[in-house]
């Protein structure tokens, strides 16, 4: 207890990291709960518990939850990292071999995957590139096509000069560095008209993906035919491989699984989504939609907001810490 209330009880200024970490004050408490020397706690999932929160009513006062969600969480992170040693030897606590093994290769686990967070708008961004590449390629890969619209047959399919590639990438970084932009010079209330441009403009982007991944299946289904690079003065660069040669998709495969997982808890509870279906499709349809703001926007707000920390959404908390702050230290 006394370092879940550290920030309550001292007087000292906390570092910018402690009181990002105190953001996400819940994973403190989970923290030292695991690693109490000698105590042998642990946490467990208890199904019946009701959880009850006031749900963000506006884009506003999400992207302020999800400024206050991720940086605390980034360094509650590093926090759990930095007590490696803690959480993983049977040396200082009483859990179990087999629970300090799986918490050791949990950890590992967690740490790649914090590790790879940091390439999150990267990689979103070439993903969506590489699969607009290729839709637009399939959807104007045709004789016709190019005898109508040969224009926009040589955009499509890279065929010189300006294309669809280079175009969509100026376009993208543009955007990003807009929002890099606008979140360090701009008060989030006055940069909200930006921020729902941009989340409309990500919107689209999902659309047409989920639009690309409905064709391409219909087109083509987990085979894919095998192209190879002629050069950048080919026209087209990628043409397919003489004879035309075939070969299973993992890739495919594995962007529909992901899909299917959404659809898992409609699956695992299907009496209450037989009675509330419209609610799990508004919220399956808001999340997919929301997607790209929450990688794009969100997180690139965050880490330029990380001398701000406020509650953000929960004005209310402040006045009321300070008040258990003036109880304490009676």
């Amino acid at each position: 207890m006394d370092k879940f209330f550290k920030l309550v009880n001292s007087d000292a200024d906390p570092s910018c990291p402690e009181a990002n970490e105190y953001l996400a004050e819940d994973r403190v408490m989970c923290l030292q709960i695991y690693i109490k020397e000698k105590a042998g706690y642990y946490l467990t999932y208890i199904p019946d518990a009701k959880a009850f929160t006031d749900a963000p009513e506006n884009l506003t006062i999400l992207i302020k939850q999800r400024r206050r969600w991720m940086n605390g969480a980034l360094f509650a992170a590093f926090r759990v990292l930095a007590n490696f040693y803690a959480m993983a030897s049977c040396s200082r606590g009483t859990h179990g071999f087999l629970r300090q093994l799986g918490m050791c290769v949990y950890l590992c686990y967690f740490a790649t995957m914090q590790a790879l967070s940091f390439f999150m708008v990267g990689s979103f961004y070439v993903s969506i590139k590489l699969f607009f590449e290729q839709s637009f390629r399939k959807l104007t890969d045709s004789t016709a096509f190019a005898a109508k619209s040969h224009w926009l047959w040589r955009f499509f399919n890279g065929g010189g000069g300006l294309g669809f590639g280079t175009v969509f990438a100026y376009a993208y970084v543009a955007l990003l560095l807009g929002t890099v932009l606008v979140s360090i010079a701009v008060p989030i209330d006055k940069a909200m008209p930006y921020f729902r441009v941009i989340s409309a403009v990500f919107s689209c982007f999902t659309l047409a993906s989920l639009a690309g991944i409905a064709f391409f299946l219909a087109e083509t289904g987990f085979w894919v035919q095998e192209e190879e690079y002629h050069g950048a003065d080919a026209d087209p660069p990628w043409q397919p491989v003489v004879p035309a040669v075939w070969h299973f998709s993992v890739l495919t495969v594995s962007g529909v699984i992901m899909l299917s997982v959404y659809l898992i808890p409609m699956a695992l509870r299907p009496i209450d989504f037989l009675f509330n279906a419209h609610r799990y499709l508004v919220g399956l349809t808001s999340y997919l939609l929301l997607l790209p703001t929450f990688v794009n926007v969100m997180q690139v707000y965050s880490m330029s907001n990380l001398h701000d920390i406020s509650w953000g959404n929960r004005p209310s908390a402040t006045a009321g810490t300070n008040i258990l702050s003036v109880d304490a230290k009676k």
